[in-house]
């Protein structure tokens, strides 16, 4: 090809990849982080109790950690889908940890008696939530 000098310059289809390459790793952690935070606030103001939300937060980061880091052990590599799914994520973790995380403050036994310790509470949400 050449410009409209008459220069000749080189390109190929691929080139139109390489900048979403390089910009790939800064919007992915962007991403991660505004949903994780709006997730963090929602969570906290929805359950009404900061410290589930905390624990609410880091199951969700924890998910994302381990998803991104077993990656490379399954031939994914990064790309543009697997961010996608990566941020897609953060609101499926959404969706399961809040459900147990609600059931642990509802929990009452069958007899209408409230559960006392922590692990029996947790024991008897995750029960109940499967």
């Amino acid at each position: 090809f050449a410009n409209a000098q008459g220069a000749p310059f080189v390109w190929t289809f691929y080139f139109v990849f390489f900048e979403s390459y390089k910009l790939m790793v800064p919007e992915i952690t962007q991403n991660v982080a505004v949903a994780g935070s709006c997730v963090f606030v929602l969570v906290t103001i929805m359950i009404a109790n900061i410290q589930l939300g905390i624990l609410v937060g880091l199951v969700i980061g924890c998910v994302d950690v381990c998803l991104i880091g077993f990656m490379p052990f399954i031939g994914v590599e990064l790309n543009s889908v697997s961010v996608i799914c990566i941020v897609l994520a953060v609101g499926l973790s959404v969706d399961y940890s809040v459900h147990i995380a609600g059931a642990f403050l509802q929990v009452k036994c069958s007899d209408g008696l409230e559960h006392t310790g922590r692990s029996q509470r947790a024991a008897y949400a995750l029960w109940k939530m499967g």
